[in-house]
């Protein structure tokens, strides 16, 4: 009995846990920044990724054979996804606050939303329209500080921008993963789109790492290692075990606790102050995500309610 409640307990824990590495992720990043290059810090991340995930893509038993029309999108997986978002993301830091990152960041669903509709066909509804104006409200507040001079004025923060801008680089990265994952696992996926992308990351660091002069030191190798073993790998390999185990729509609620965990390791960590135009332009972005995501399915059976699911 206790063996069987521990097991239900487990996927919920670690799902519980992948946010919070996932948001601790802007955290690291704000704070290497200062000693590392942003292409650098993406590029160490994702050798350690590469060098965990590939033994397990060359050894597993069961190998599925990648057709030609899979190639480039796993190529244009690892520009968008690995080499361009990653190290927007660590130069956005370097300009803006961890607390706006995040929150601004949390906008990635609406977006990828629009490009499913765009390039998969996926059906949009009136909903999700809504859901993203109020999403975007909130991304507005954000960035202009709640103040009307800032927004008259579009005298907008550099790092804000670069974040935004971002967001549509993941929502392809998603939308392509969503199509090749028809023909391989996550994991696959996952591999597959760090190893089409590292090599671009290798030779801009390469020419970084020339052209600056640094030292690397005990507390910024272990931030790159943290980085590279628990928001590359262990959160992603966490994520899908949930998924397994108690599914998509369950799985997908996880996600709004990202910003939650990452303002408050943010102002504990950073001693960065949450403002009132945090709260308001934050709510309103989890809010517009959450209208966007759920739908109702309510099917009745003698008159009666029966049902009422969640899915995502």
């Amino acid at each position: 009995m206790y063996m069987h409640k521990a097991k239900s307990i487990t996927p919920y824990l670690l799902l519980t846990i992948v946010p919070l590495i996932w948001g601790s992720n802007f955290i690291v990043g704000k704070v290497l920044i200062d000693a590392l290059p942003p292409f650098s810090i993406a590029a160490g991340r994702f050798l350690i990724g590469a060098l965990i995930l590939c033994p397990w893509l060359l050894m597993r038993k069961e190998k599925k054979k990648i057709a030609g029309p899979l190639m480039p999108k796993i190529l244009i997986m690892g520009i968008t996804g690995v080499f361009a978002f990653n190290s927007l993301l660590y130069i956005g830091l370097k300009y803006t606050t961890a607390i706006n990152a995040t929150l601004i960041g949390s906008f990635n669903p609406i977006v990828t939303i629009y490009f499913s509709w765009l390039i998969l066909r996926e059906n949009i509804t009136l909903k999700q329209i809504l859901g993203s104006v109020i999403s975007i409200v909130g991304i507005i507040i954000i960035e202009s500080q709640g103040s009307w001079s800032v927004l008259y004025n579009l005298d907008f923060n550099a790092g804000d921008l670069i974040i935004f801008a971002n967001t549509f680089i993941w929502a392809i990265f998603t939308v392509l993963g969503k199509n090749v994952m028809n023909y391989l696992s996550p994991l696959e996926t996952a591999s597959l789109s760090i190893v089409a992308g590292l090599p671009f990351l290798v030779i801009v660091s390469g020419w970084e790492l020339y052209h600056i002069n640094i030292t690397i030191s005990w507390p910024v190798a272990l931030g790159i290692l943290y980085l590279g073993l628990f928001a590359t790998v262990l959160a992603f390999v966490w994520h899908y075990k949930g998924i397994q185990a108690i599914g998509v729509a369950k799985a997908a609620i996880f996600y709004n606790l990202i910003p939650v965990y990452s303002i408050f390791l943010a102002s504990f960590f950073l001693q960065e102050k949450v403002q009132p135009w945090h709260i308001v332009g934050g709510f309103c972005v989890v809010l517009g995500i959450l209208l966007s995501s759920v739908k109702l399915n309510v099917t009745q059976q003698g008159g009666k309610v029966r049902n009422i699911r969640e899915s995502f």
